[in-house]
């Protein structure tokens, strides 16, 4: 289900970014709001950049396994180029409010910035090894050699 996701995400990012290229959108350009196809691509970059910071926050292993399972390095350059792009832009994302701490945990977790000593991403799978000390091993019954005879059911 999050490949799909994913797949579709990645398509809608990409072409975003190519049309923002083809209108000559930059960092440094003002908001742009009487052009409306540089609008609905900047839209679209912050709204699944929104999403998948969302989504690997809470599936981060799930996401890595997806990542290594299908090689998916132009998905990642993309998705860093979209929170990069989202955290220098401060239209949405601003440092004070909900969207920017949730881009902020996200580029932690993406390694984009490093981990403050707090951070702790509740999501996360810790594998721990059990101690063997505590690990009891069962010991099987051992039946008798030869051939036994069973009880018989009379009851219907």
């Amino acid at each position: 289900m999050l490949k799909l996701l994913y797949d579709a995400m990645y398509g809608v990012l990409r072409s975003s970014f190519l049309n923002l290229e083809t209108a000559g959108f930059t960092m440094s350009s003002p908001f742009p709001k009487d052009e409306p196809q540089t609008l609905d691509s900047l839209s679209l970059i912050y709204e699944n950049c929104a999403l998948f910071s969302d989504l690997y926050l809470r599936y981060p292993d799930v996401t890595e396994s997806l990542y290594k399972k299908f090689k998916w390095a132009d998905f990642i350059d993309v998705i860093k180029k979209s929170i990069q792009f989202c955290s220098e832009r401060k239209e949405v994302f601003d440092s004070g409010n909900e969207h920017g701490k949730l881009l902020h945990l996200a580029m932690q977790e993406l390694k984009l910035v490093p981990k403050s000593p707090e951070y702790k991403n509740p999501y996360r799978k810790v594998i721990s090894t059990p101690n063997q000390k505590n690990v009891k091993k069962r010991e099987k019954k051992k039946l008798p050699r030869g051939p036994y005879l069973s009880k018989l059911k009379t009851e219907l």
